[in-house]
């Protein structure tokens, strides 16, 4: 296999870089990989590079070559595989001059930006302008600019660096980005200016139904950016919030949360306010401690659920009964059950759970309970 790396005027280029690997269609390790040393990059193009023997005869297998070049970016050239005959044309890169004003006075060091494409993730480039300061090091300060990359479709995140400690965190140390917001942009061949202001970060607390800080989470309705919270203290702690409207949802539905510039918070539910029974058998431990099919619950311990989330539904040990307000039929009734026995027969049956989320005007069909991520 011969394989050309040029510039946009057909110019052999010398790469800092040369990766081939070859993919088997709807896997993602590669099947064979190999890199060009320095010294077979420093001799100069044309590159002989022998296809693998073993598999030549292998179908659905397609040839992957990403290039590194000074002053280009990384480019990735996908063909069929076997071939003999690859011409990687290097494109005229891009770049990104991103303004932030409030860049050199912003609170937290902690908070940047990075571009995410399809080739990987770019962050703050070293010649990003900067002033020095007595005993080395520089503080940065706006307009930055990029990596050099390929024209194309990329994310600019505004991120928060966090401890690995953190839930939000999959790695097995250092460091973890939370995504704060979140822009598309088309970035053109050459320089490419883009506005924005860091945010301003609160902390939300919230008490909640739910067993796992996992499971509460707040989506941003525009962007698609997704906070978890974490543990602190024994409560649920969304740390960095930027101002902005804001979805919390839970395992009983949605709410609305307004954070302003002065850090109040707002709550407005936008689905669920009951829990309704669903259908259950008269064997059915609910239906022997007195519920019925279609039963809504209005109230646990007279605590209304419509504001659900500002109480515990895990009912003490040490208190195991617990008193549910329900309407049936137009009419109010009360039933007192113990909640941990109740619980523990619907286990041993291998029955689910039968209350659900609803509203008690009726759940609308569109409001639709978003899945766990």
């Amino acid at each position: 296999m011969r394989v050309r790396i040029v510039d946009p005027f057909n110019r052999d280029v010398v790469p800092e870089k040369i990766h081939l690997q070859l993919m088997r269609k709807d896997e993602s390790t590669p099947v064979w990989r190999m890199r060009l040393g320095s010294a077979e990059r420093r001799a100069g193009g044309p590159y002989l590079i022998q296809n693998p023997p073993e598999h030549l005869d292998s179908p659905d297998l397609s040839l992957e070559i990403y290039v590194y070049a000074k002053e280009y970016g990384p480019t990735r050239l996908v063909v069929a595989f076997p071939t003999d005959e690859v011409l990687v044309q290097l494109q005229e890169p891009a770049y990104l001059i991103l303004d932030v004003p409030n860049a050199a006075g912003y609170g937290d060091e902690r908070v940047g930006w990075k571009l995410v494409g399809e080739l990987g993730t770019f962050y703050i480039d070293r010649d990003s302008p900067s002033t020095d300061e007595e005993g080395g090091g520089g503080v940065y300060l706006s307009p930055f600019r990029s990596a050099l990359v390929p024209p194309g479709a990329y994310s600019l995140e505004i991120v928060r660096v966090l401890s690995v400690k953190s839930p939000t965190s999959r790695a097995p140390g250092g460091w973890d980005d939370l995504v704060l917001k979140r822009y598309q942009l088309e970035l053109k061949a050459g320089r490419n200016d883009f506005t924005l202001q860091y945010p301003a970060l609160y902390q939300v607390t919230v008490q909640s139904a739910v067993e796992l800080s996992g499971e509460l989470q707040l989506v941003s309705p525009d962007d698609g950016v997704l906070l978890t919270t974490v543990v602190k203290d024994d409560v649920l702690t969304f740390p960095y919030v930027p101002a902005g409207d804001w979805i919390l949802c839970d395992s009983l539905g949605r709410q609305r949360v307004s954070v302003n510039g002065d850090g109040q918070v707002t709550f407005e539910p936008l689905d669920a306010d009951c829990l309704i029974v669903g259908e259950i058998g008269l064997e059915h431990p609910l239906a022997q401690a007195g519920f019925q099919t279609g039963d809504v619950v209005t109230a646990l311990d007279d605590h209304d659920l419509t504001g659900f989330r500002t109480i515990k539904r895990e009912v003490s040990r040490s208190q195991p009964l617990s008193r549910w307000s329900i309407v049936r039929g137009g009419q109010r009734l009360e039933i007192t059950i113990n909640q941990h026995e109740v619980e523990r027969a619907v286990g041993r049956l291998n029955l689910p759970w039968p209350l659900k989320p609803g509203r008690r005007e009726g759940w609308p069909p569109e409001l639709i309970l978003p899945t766990k991520q």
